[in-house]
């Protein structure tokens, strides 16, 4: 069967997702996620590549990019997932397919969508339970946002969360609640994509 034709985005804004094969596990340990953003930085700075927000889970990664050209996310992937393959392969010597498949890449055209969607991808931790907090999760850019934490990749900042102050702890404030605060629409929208990717 034929593979569907990505969508590309004019704004260069997409919101990608990455999945474990079969839904398992592709981080073993924090050890992992920090070798996975090591990589990320490098392939980010390879292909001249923003990354404005992202979040790890257990079997499955979010992270929004802004791409010069569509060559360069998918370059930027390709990278990045041999990379950490790699590094799993040697690390706990075992064979076989790692991702499902492709990544899937959703296109944002709409600058205003750009901060929604970071809310969306830094909260995953709360319906997969693995936090009851955001701020007990380190594996997401929600603790840069939110509380002006040092990062382990560079980030570039949405307009939108500029706007929110005019100092850092202002919109670090303002932040907290536009992210942690609950909306009707929340679950629906969870399920949605979580049907979409199959994660």
């Amino acid at each position: 069967m034929s593979r569907h034709p990505r969508s590309w985005s004019a704004s260069g804004f997409y919101h990608v997702v990455a999945r474990g094969n079969n839904r398992n596990p592709i981080f073993r340990h924090d050890t992992d996620r920090s070798r996975y953003l090591q990589f990320l930085a490098m392939a980010l700075a390879s292909h001249r590549v923003q990354l404005f927000h992202y979040c790890l889970m257990s079997n499955h990664v979010h992270l929004l990019f802004q791409t010069p050209t569509p060559t360069a996310l998918s370059q930027t992937m390709h990278e990045l997932q041999r990379r950490y393959w790699f590094h799993v392969r040697r690390e706990y010597k075992i064979s076989g397919h790692l991702w499902q498949g492709r990544y899937h890449s959703f296109p944002i055209e709409e600058d205003s969508y750009l901060l929604e969607c970071g809310r969306y991808i830094e909260r995953n931790p709360l319906p997969a339970q693995m936090v009851t907090e955001l701020a007990l999760y380190p594996w997401s850019s929600y603790l840069y946002y939110a509380y002006g934490k040092e990062r382990e990749v560079d980030l570039s900042i949405s307009p939108g969360y500029l706007a929110m102050g005019t100092t850092p702890s202002v919109r670090q404030e303002a932040y907290r609640t536009y992210v942690t605060t609950t909306r009707p629409y929340d679950i629906a929208m969870t399920k949605q994509l979580t049907e979409a990717i199959g994660v």
